[in-house]
């Protein structure tokens, strides 16, 4: 993990300062198809650690183990309960399909899904239903190859622009 990340006062998405919160965490099972409940202390940053079209990422951290995660809000609408369950739902069906399909596939090909579960943050107003992922660091991903298992990227060596890359893999 980044040095900082909900740990460093310096950032403003440190979360160590922010005010624990009780929240019930919900997991979707994929292999029996029911939701399972905890309730969990929590500490949510009040800066946002990142945007994209649709999503805010808030660093959240549970209390019990200084787990952190990211809190996945909407930015566009309110997101009703129900659409963030189906997400869950899909989320963790999709990261048992890439289970399964890693496998029986070579070590080159492991795709993976991020898991995820629902949290009802109790002490806010409405008691909202937000998405949380895992925090991945993105300095250790490996960087993108789409050629042949041994050969270099297009364009010679090292790894070529995505849209060349997408070219050829197709």
């Amino acid at each position: 993990m980044p040095a900082g990340i909900g740990v460093n006062p310096e950032l403003p998405y440190h979360v160590d300062a922010s005010p624990q919160e009780k929240s019930v965490r919900l997991q979707f099972s994929a292999d029996s198809g029911e939701w399972k409940k905890k309730v969990v202390d929590i500490k949510v940053a009040e800066a946002m650690y990142a945007k994209g079209a649709r999503f805010a990422c808030i660093v959240f951290k549970t209390v019990v183990d200084d787990k952190v995660m990211l809190l996945k809000k909407r930015i566009d609408l309110s997101e009703p309960p129900e659409e963030v369950y189906s997400g869950v739902e899909m989320q963790t069906l999709g990261e048992m399909s890439c289970k399964f399909l890693a496998a029986v596939s070579p070590p080159s090909c492991r795709p993976q899904f991020l898991p995820t579960s629902a949290f009802v943050l109790k002490n806010r107003p409405n008691e909202p239903t937000v998405r949380v992922e895992d925090f991945v660091e993105t300095a250790a991903q490996p960087k993108l190859h789409l050629g042949p298992p041994g050969g270099a990227a297009p364009g010679g060596g090292g790894v070529a622009d995505g849209a060349e890359q997408h070219r050829f893999a197709a």
